[in-house]
């Protein structure tokens, strides 16, 4: 039976400052979406930045990472060189868990970045 609420919408990273090192958002475990299948909400804002990086990667032990192509044949990053909201799909079918880095480059004073998952919830369909 179809949930009445089979959208999920979860807080990967709250708007944030970024650093030059690369920081993980949270990890997303994939037995909660139907077919492996999550959209990464992106809310950048550039301030001082040149540009932030945003890696994807799965896991089957939510230790070991590998980076993982989106749907839209981009690789396994994206760079972001001016203030954008975009949403990124990611085909992730066959693994257990997921999450998103990012790492900004140059000077990151006022430059932050949010980052959401959506999904439609495992058994809602």
């Amino acid at each position: 039976m179809a949930s009445s609420s089979p959208n999920k919408v979860v807080a990967a990273r709250a708007a944030a400052i970024l650093t030059t090192a690369e920081v993980a958002a949270a990890t997303l475990d994939l037995n909660e979406t139907y077919a492996g299948r999550v959209s990464v909400d992106i809310n950048f804002t550039l301030g001082s930045l040149t540009n932030v990086v945003l890696r994807y990667y799965v896991s089957m032990d939510g230790t070991n990472w590998t980076p993982v192509e989106t749907d839209g044949g981009d690789g396994v990053s994206h760079t972001l060189t001016a203030t954008t909201t975009k949403a990124v799909p990611v085909q992730a079918g066959g693994w257990k868990f997921f999450k998103t880095s990012a790492q900004g480059t140059g000077t990151v004073t006022s430059s932050s970045l949010t980052l959401n998952y959506r999904y439609l919830r495992r058994g809602s369909q």
